[in-house]
Parts: C-alpha cells; structure tokens; sequence
C-alpha cells in the first residue's frame, strides 16, 4: 500500500469492521476478567437462593400455577438482576477509554470512536446477555421440575422483553459512563437510578398527577413480570407496545447521547 492510499485509508477495515473487532477483543477481554466471574456467582447464587426456598418452604404464591411460579420468580429477581448484570458489565466500559484507552491499546490504530463506542457495547449486550440466559436456564430448570412440560409462553416472552430491557440499562450505563469519565461513579449512580430513583419517580408523578408515568423506565421494567398472567394480551398499562417503547426509546437515546459525548471529548 503506497503512502497515498494510506492517507485516503485504503485497505483499512471499515466501521462495521472495526466495530466486530473491537467486540471480539473486548469479549476476550471480559471472559478473562474477575467482574464476569463474579456477574455470574451472583446469578447464579440468586438463582440458588430462590431455588432452596421455594423447594423448602413450598410457597402457594409460587406454586399454584406455572405462571405464578415465573411470575413470582421474575417479580422478586429480575430488576436485581438486570442492573447488576447492566452496571458491572457496562458501566465503565467507556470511562476506561478515559482513564487508561484499554480499546485502544488493544488493537492498532486508526479506529472510530464510533467502532469503538459501537464494539463495546455489543460486547457487553452480549455477555449480559449471557448472564441472563443463566438465570433463565435454573428458573426454567425449576419450572419443569415443579410443573412438568407447562411452560407458557408468556415465560419466553417475559425474556425477551427482558434482553430489550438490558438494551435500554446498557444504554444508560454508556451514557453515563461517557459523561462522567469516572467507571466507580458511573456504576454508583447508575444503581441508585435503577434500584431507587426512577421508581420514586414514578410513585411521586403517579401520586402528584394521578396520570401513569408511561415514560419512567422503572414504569416499564413492570411489564417483564406483567406480561406473567392470563391476561397479557389485553394488559392496560403499561401496555407491551408501552413498555417495548419506552425501554427501546431509553435505549436509543442514552446510546446516541453518549456517543455524541464520546466523539466530542478529549482522551486522556
């Protein structure tokens, strides 16, 4: 490749290209990494924890129907689970970049803080992602001890709306981490977000206005145990189209917002 050629970037991998890289290294990466091993223990502890209570005490409220039991599964666990997967997995992956540009040294340059931005995240959607097929795996395992083959279909839909809620948590965790530069801080807040600020949000605007906080994540995070009765279909609020709304507008707009900061600030 002449001078020229290198100048006008001829030869070098495209975004999308640099994006998969950045992804697979970064994957590598958190395969080897403590915070993983630990994402998955607490998984797979919580996972255990409720398996031994519920084989103990034999609760009615799990064990009277296979709906109940994923519902009451789902209501006491998920969001727990969800941000924890969400703020160790994702929520210093771009301050790093601040701090020490850990993407950078991993692979050589030139390279787009858009690939960059873009490879990260899909590393860390795809190891959350595995983290929650985990817990996915025991509560199912669990199921079909207690009920046999009766697995409703609302179980699989609850996770799938769970992945498109880990899309919107990641999100948040990349904005903030590209606004505040700092992974500790990031994390901090990003649990006290999810844990308690959004949902005192929602019970203040709801008691305030007597309307329903459609637009409150926490309010739609509600859906992935609310779509866990008979009456999914016709559920009235939130409603699926609600929920999925509001966690992919989440998504979407922290995503883009902290790409923006990112693009626009100085490394360190």
């Amino acid at each position: 490749m002449t001078e020229a050629d290198g100048e006008r970037g001829v030869g070098l991998p495209g975004t999308i290209s640099q994006m998969l890289i950045v992804a697979k290294y970064e994957l590598l990466n958190l395969r080897r990494s403590r915070r993983f091993n630990l994402v998955l223990a607490m998984v797979i502890s919580t996972s255990a924890v409720l398996t031994v209570v519920v084989g103990y005490y034999r609760p009615h409220s799990f064990l009277s129907s296979p709906l109940a039991f994923y519902g009451n599964w789902s209501g006491l666990s998920m969001l727990l689970i969800l941000t924890f997967v969400g703020v160790f997995l994702g929520g210093d992956s771009i301050s790093s970049e601040f701090q020490s540009r850990t993407g950078y040294s991993m692979i050589g340059n030139p390279m787009s803080r858009a690939a960059l931005y873009a490879g990260k995240f899909l590393a860390a959607f795809t190891a959350s992602v595995l983290a929650l097929l985990a817990f996915e795996i025991i509560e199912g395992a669990n199921g079909l001890f207690y009920f046999g083959g009766r697995v409703p279909i609302q179980f699989f839909i609850s996770s799938g709306l769970s992945i498109v809620a880990m899309l919107s948590i990641l999100g948040i965790a990349f904005f903030l981490s590209s606004l505040l530069k700092n992974g500790s801080l990031s994390m901090l807040i990003e649990t006290i977000l999810l844990l308690l600020v959004f949902n005192l949000m929602a019970q203040v605007i709801e008691g305030l206005t007597r309307t329903q906080p459609w637009y409150d994540l926490s309010y739609a995070l509600q859906l992935l145990s609310a779509v866990l009765t008979p009456s999914w279909m016709s559920l009235a609020s939130p409603s699926v189209f609600e929920g999925l709304a509001v966690m992919i507008g989440y998504f979407v707009a922290c995503g883009i917002a902290g790409l923006v900061i990112f693009q626009r600030s100085e490394l360190a």
